[in-house]
Order: C-alpha cells, then structure tokens, then sequence
C-alpha cells in the first residue's frame, strides 16, 4: 500500500501545471527522491506488506477435526502434523496469532479456544495430546456449530482475520451447509481438505468460501503435507492461491 500511494502521489505532482522554473525544478527533485524510494522498498515490497498485514496484527486461526471412525489413526496424526506445520509459519502471540482446535465426530469436543495459547510450545503440547476418538457418529454441521458457539463467539478479536480450516475424512450425518454459511456471513474464511477417498466433495463445495477452487483441496493423508506451502501463502496473502488436486 506504500508503494502505491509513492507511486500515486508521482503520478498527481507531474500532472500539474508548471507555473514556472523553480516550481518545474521542484518537481524533477521531488519525483527522483521518490523513485529512489520506490526502487529501494520495491525488492522488499513481499516482505513487508506480509509484516504489515500480519506480524503485528490479529490472525485468528481455528481447525476442525475429523474424528469420527472414517478418521484413520495415522491420517489423524498426520492432521496433527500438518497443523503444528501450519501454524508454526505464523508469529505465535497475545497481538498477533491465536489458534483454536477442535474435533468432532458424534459429539464435538473444544481442545482449546483462542484465548490463552500465546506460545507455540503450549499449543503443541495439547495438539500431541489430543487423541483421535474414532467416533461412530459424523456430524460436522455440530463441529461448525460449535466452532461458531465456543471459539469465534467467545474467543475471536474484534478487527481480526478470521480463518476455520476443517480437515475432513468422511461424509457428514447431519447439515453442514447452514452452519457453514452462517460463519462465511461473519467473515470467516473456511477452507476443506478431504483425506483420502471416504469423503463426499460435493457435500464440502457447500461448506467452503468462494470460489470453491481457492479453498478446497483433496489428498491422501501420506502427500498432505504438500498442501503446506500454499495454504501458508494463502492466509498470509489474503490472495487465495489455488491448489485443488
């Protein structure tokens, strides 16, 4: 956004009209400070507006988790996995980025919300212990239930980005399209990654925002680590990178 207004403010003092030689002096000095500026941030332009929109801003970043019986025991450690991967890219703390984890299957079970996790090591210490419970029962519409009712509701910052990723084995029992659109219409990002075959995509085309290729994604649990890179890019960006398989 600096660059831009640089750029902009160039672009108005040149389009002026010239009254005279010391104002025409002027001008020619002002404007080659200016794309000195400019051709000195430009290389570090990534880097900064990164830190701009994030390092000291407010990431709140929640997971939901299959944990019904279509969850094998090794696709939930890999979820583990992939998300200590995913949160650690960004800056853990009371002003910048908060987690919240929570896994579902016939019931729907908080881990832990936004509040209190300030620090990566606490945060991976409850995600090692969080066991897959292998539910017989599906419900994802009362997991996204209940990341509306006791994580946003309750633990979200006002002004903060707001991100749900839902990491999916199996089809959902009940309806997960109405609770869905009830976190998108409160500005929440949601983004599905369906683990291996069980699940039901077109069911997760309800859930996720729009457009639907920007935010959902299909993989085994072994190459669910590949997701990394661009989910990463995405959050950060705010430029949804598109990477459905």
């Amino acid at each position: 956004m600096g660059l831009v207004s640089i750029r902009s403010i160039c672009i108005v003092v040149t389009s002026r009209p010239l009254e005279n030689e010391r104002q025409s002096k002027f001008v020619r000095l002002y404007n080659r400070w200016v794309l000195r500026i400019r051709n000195l941030v430009l290389p570090f332009s990534g880097f900064f507006l990164f830190n701009y929109l994030f390092a000291d801003g407010k990431l709140d970043l929640a997971f939901l988790i299959d944990g019904s019986a279509s969850m094998s025991n090794a696709g939930f450690e890999a979820t583990k996995v992939f998300i200590k991967a995913l949160y650690s890219n960004f800056p853990i703390g009371e002003d910048s980025t908060h987690v919240a984890l929570v896994v579902y299957g016939k019931d729907s079970l908080v881990v832990f919300n936004l509040i209190g996790n300030t620090d990566k090591e606490s945060i991976g210490k409850k995600l090692l212990n969080t066991a897959n419970p292998r539910s017989d029962g599906n419900f994802m519409g009362k997991g996204l239930k209940t990341v509306k009712e006791k994580v946003f509701d309750v633990s979200a910052r006002p002004g903060g980005h707001q991100v749900l990723v839902v990491l999916v084995a199996g089809k959902s029992m009940d309806d997960a399209q109405a609770p869905s659109r009830i976190l998108r219409d409160e500005g929440v990002k949601i983004f599905c990654i369906a683990i291996d075959d069980q699940v039901d995509v077109d069911q997760l085309r309800d859930i996720v925002s729009v457009p639907e290729e920007d935010h959902l994604a299909a993989t085994s649990s072994e190459q669910l680590g590949k997701l990394l890179s661009p989910m990463v890019q995405n959050i950060r960006k705010g430029n949804p990178r598109r990477y459905l398989l």
